[in-house]
């Protein structure tokens, strides 16, 4: 009796499972193509079951486990927006992010660009800092907000901002005036 259909599971614990589907049901035309999930292991192993028309099965597992290398994906920066803010006031945000290869990757953010002076990001929690000065209005300012992660062929992902300063009406300092005569 002819093979009808054939199933596909692996394991990533070892040669006991559990084992996942990875599909059932396929024609028995001798080629499978398999998109291998992004799910670190050195215990590799595949089982293939076959069945035939009276619904009779047997099964075959891998000679050997195989290795499951983790593929660096890039980190998705969260959106920032742009800003608005007056000369002398402090403007503060965090840049968030997130990664599919956390905890095993680290990231770390950083400014690219024309940063303007002042302007700061920590690199490990993403908290923006900036007070832009009276010389720094009004004026409108375009950087990009960068994540990148530490996994192998470091990614990243950047916003581009603007940071609008608004010009601020500062009532003028006069200047001490020293004891004056009239004659």
């Amino acid at each position: 009796i002819a093979v009808t259909a054939i199933d596909l599971l692996y394991s990533n614990s070892g040669s006991n499972g559990p084992f996942t589907a990875i599909t059932s049901g396929e024609a028995n035309d001798g080629t499978y193509s398999w998109a291998v999930p992004n799910d670190l292991t050195n215990s590799a192993f595949v089982k293939v079951v076959a069945h035939d028309a009276a619904g009779n099965s047997g099964e075959d597992l891998s000679d050997a486990g195989f290795t499951i290398y983790e593929v660096n994906v890039a980190p998705t920066l969260g959106a920032i927006g742009n800003q608005t803010i007056d000369e002398g006031v402090e403007l503060s945000f965090t840049a968030t992010a997130t990664d599919p290869n956390r905890p095993s990757d680290i990231l770390s953010f950083s400014l690219s660009g024309s940063v303007p002076v002042g302007a700061t990001i920590d690199s490990d929690s993403g908290v923006f800092g900036w007070r832009p000065t009276e010389a720094q209005g009004p004026r409108a300012f375009t950087f990009n907000v960068v994540v990148t992660d530490d996994g192998i062929g470091t990614l990243s992902d950047s916003e581009t901002i603007t940071v609008t300063v608004n010009e601020v009406n500062a009532a003028p300092i006069l200047a001490a005036i020293g004891d004056q005569s009239v004659d």
